[in-house]
């Protein structure tokens, strides 16, 4: 009987046993074939068309399967011992049998489309052909009845069958698993094998004997042979237009594919089902079919919803059948896993443009939503930017710790979000910098009115852990009444005022107007700082937490107003960015700090990296490319890492990246710092050649108690470990992360716990107090 060939992956020596079986299928049915032809003509003289009937039969009947297993549908058998059965008696048995299994080789290879199985489904079929008529010619040589005889001949051929269906399966070394036969399927092909040749048998004789005794009966069934051959071809034609129409329909709703997001999948759905399968209502519905005229296929939505894809036809039309409803279940499918694809995209879009500690927009939002009031620049009518800075942050880190930091960023935050109206962005765009994009405002009066109403309600204090902290904020307002401002341009027209009031009444935009390009008191001291050399440079150990010992030191910029006292260093770095002064300060910097490291290995002469922060912007348009790795030569004692923020390599060009590599090259290593803060680390680990990651706080935050937060922090050592980086924590303040830190193989570490930053005098006498050792 045939059956198609078990595919499935196997074991190394499973494998090879198939391999053993399939040679000895295909060699039984090749040899039996040769000897059978090489026996001569001389025994099927006069049974040639018999024969070739035969072969043709047997041929044919292997587009007849039927599935005798619940859990694997290639186990499946025909009626090739009915096949068999009418061919006895016939001309010499061996010779039948090889007509017949030859025939069944040639189906099989048609059906399946595989030369291999077809000959491994003939060579089965010699042993069952042969099986098969050996029983029947005992029963008749014991003048037992032919129906004895068959019915005893179709039992050991299934039987036989199922055997050799699972026979690699017993020879391999485990027990063999049960395939879950449907008794009434096996019932069923038993039956239909049984009655084709005791019918044939039976009725054969009398049938000829009546249809040739009358020309009118032999015309009649002539006439309705043609007329049924005639309406046969015409449902073929038909069955082959309507399984076309589906097959389009099908194509046509895969290749649509990615759906548009416009309109609803669900609608999309029902109209691509309503085509394919051309029927009078498609819906998509919470209950299942009702009625039998209608057909449904159950599917999940986004949410996890079940709903039912449910076509009908209305009754007198020709009813929906099996291929139908796979049809359906096809572009229930589609449509699943595309509403599925979608959410999930906007999901991450969600979260590429939201600031994880707020909640808000983050810079990337924030700039998505600049583009759709751009887009809109006939309509958008009056627009305003608020840029917002919190005063003091950083002694708020400093005294009560990051943690209560983040809780004032989140409160202010929000407060901020309930200030504004929904058509308004609030975005949160670094440490402690907070952008308000205002729609239809009126006028330059209204702005600034609306600004202060936005920033008193986000001014009150915050309390955190029985501490009331005092929150006090810094504006700058721009307005563009014409709509054809550049928003870029107002942002930093907005940055710049809020830096020039800092600490004083916010000045008009007018006011500050006509004074084009003139800095403030405190743009000025710090161009005068950066140009007078007068820049200072602190020191925070980075440490190894497994061994207690330090393991390189971060260079840190600091200046100090004459009048205010020390200036903020990220304002310190935004001022020089924005004064064309960066370089000068970096190389400040630079000078200073490997300066310094001679003094420190001096005293601990272990010591050997030092780390120092750099915008990717500077080797794209300054010098920093040439001096690095001239500088790196000059301190061979001395291995610099260049630390870069996730904000300055994103959209770095080729350019950009192939002079990276040549910085890295020399010696330098480059290191991603503030991983964790913004949407585009991922890109950037994948794009730039880092050596290091430095971890941000903020993915520190709640690790003591959440399991989530520990989870992502391993996640980040698998990944670093995979990548061959190393990876840096940075803000590590409490004993008990240092130890949740340490237990999930953490070990290079940095942050208050350990050390503050410290000039480097301090930092002398501690490496002459204790060495590298931190307590």
């Amino acid at each position: 009987m045939d059956a198609l060939p078990l595919r499935s992956a196997r074991r190394p020596r499973r494998r090879t046993l198939d391999d053993v079986y399939a040679a000895a299928e295909i060699s039984l049915l090749v040899l039996f074939a040769v000897g059978c032809a090489v026996r001569g003509l001389a025994t099927i003289e006069g049974h040639l068309v018999e024969l070739a009937f035969l072969g043709v039969s047997a041929a044919a009947s292997q587009s007849f399967r039927v599935r005798v297993s619940a859990v694997d549908e290639r186990i499946a058998f025909g009626i090739g011992a009915g096949i068999l059965g009418l061919a006895l008696p016939s001309a010499d048995m061996l010779t039948t049998v090889a007509v017949w299994a030859v025939g069944v080789a040639v189906g099989s290879t048609v059906v399946q489309r595989d030369v291999r199985a077809g000959a491994r489904v003939g060579g089965r079929s010699v042993l069952l052909g042969l099986l098969y008529s050996t029983v029947l010619g005992w029963s008749l040589a014991l003048a037992l009845p032919l129906w004895v005889g068959v019915l005893g001949a179709t039992g050991v051929y299934l039987a036989a069958s199922l055997l050799l269906w699972r026979l690699p399966a017993i020879l391999d070394d485990d027990a063999p698993v049960t395939s879950h036969y449907i008794p009434r399927r096996l019932g069923l092909l038993f039956a239909l094998n049984a009655v084709i040749p005791m019918v044939s048998h039976h009725g054969e004789p009398q049938a000829w004997a009546f249809i040739l005794a009358d020309p009118f009966r032999m015309k009649l069934i002539m006439d309705l042979t043609i007329t049924t051959a005639v309406f046969a071809v015409i449902a073929l034609v038909l069955f082959g237009y309507d399984a076309r129409h589906r097959l389009d329909g099908l194509v046509r709703t895969a290749k649509a594919l990615p759906w548009p997001d416009d309109p609803d999948p669900l609608e999309q759905m029902t109209d691509f089902a309503a085509a394919t399968l051309r029927v009078d209502r498609v819906e998509v519905r919470a209950t299942p079919p009702l009625s039998r005229f209608e057909i449904g296929t159950p599917f999940r939505t986004h949410s996890g919803e079940v709903r039912h894809l449910v076509a009908r036809r209305n009754p007198g039309s020709s009813p929906l059948l099996d291929r139908d409803l796979q049809a359906l279940s096809a572009i229930a499918h589609i449509g699943q896993e595309t509403m599925r694809v979608r959410g999930e995209a906007n999901e991450l879009r969600t979260e590429a443009n939201t600031d994880p500690l707020t909640g808000l927009f983050n810079y990337r939002g924030f700039q998505a939503a600049i583009d759709d009031v751009n887009a809109r620049r006939g309509e958008r009518g009056g627009v305003a930017v608020v840029y917002i800075d919190l005063d003091g942050f950083k002694a708020v880190n400093d005294r009560y710790g990051h943690e209560a930091g983040n809780e004032v960023l989140r409160e202010v935050g929000r407060r901020l979000q309930e200030a504004v109206r929904p058509r308004d962005a609030v975005a949160r765009v670094g440490g402690d910098e907070f952008v308000v994009l205002l729609r239809d405002v009126r006028d330059a009066g209204h702005a600034r009115q609306v600004a202060h109403r936005i920033v008193s309600a986000a001014a009150s204090p915050v309390a955190v852990d029985g501490h009331l902290l005092p929150v006090s904020l810094s504006e700058g307002v721009t307005f563009s009444a014409d709509g054809q401002d550049d928003l870029v341009a107002l942002v930093n027209e907005a940055d710049a005022l809020m830096y020039a009031g800092r600490g004083r009444r916010l000045p008009s935009a007018a006011a500050v107007a006509d004074q084009p390009g003139r800095p403030s008191g405190r743009r000025a001291a710090i161009a005068d700082l950066i140009s007078g050399r007068a820049v200072e440079v602190a020191y925070q150990p980075i440490v190894d937490g497994s061994r207690g010992s330090i393991v390189a030191v971060e260079a840190l910029a600091r200046a100090t107003h004459p009048d205010d006292g020390p200036i903020d260093p990220s304002l310190l770095v935004h001022e020089a960015k924005r004064l064309g002064l960066l370089d000068e300060l970096t190389d400040q910097v630079l000078e200073r700090s490997l300066s310094d490291m001679a003094r420190f290995q001096a005293l601990a002469p272990g010591l050997r990296d030092l780390h120092v922060n750099l915008d990717l912007g500077q080797l794209a348009q300054g010098q920093m490319g040439e001096l690095l790795p001239r500088l790196a030569a000059a301190h061979p004692h001395v291995r610099l890492t260049v630390e870069m923020t996730e904000d300055s390599v994103h959209g770095a060009g080729e350019d950009v990246l192939a002079r990276l590599e040549d910085v890295r090259a020399s010696g330098i290593r480059l290191a991603l710092d503030d991983f964790g803060q913004g949407y585009s680390t991922m890109l950037a680990v994948v794009e730039v050649p880092f050596d290091i990651l430095k971890v941000d706080r903020s993915l520190l935050a709640g690790i003591t108690t959440s399991g989530r937060s520990v989870q992502v922090m391993r996640s980040l050592v698998r990944l670093s470990r995979t990548l061959h980086l190393d990876m840096v924590v940075e803000g590590v303040e409490f004993p008990e992360e240092r130890d949740v830190l340490l237990r999930l193989g953490v070990r290079q570490m940095q942050g208050f716990w350990y050390s503050r930053p410290e000039s480097a005098d301090v930092l002398c006498a501690r490496f002459a107090a204790r060495g590298l050792t931190v307590a």
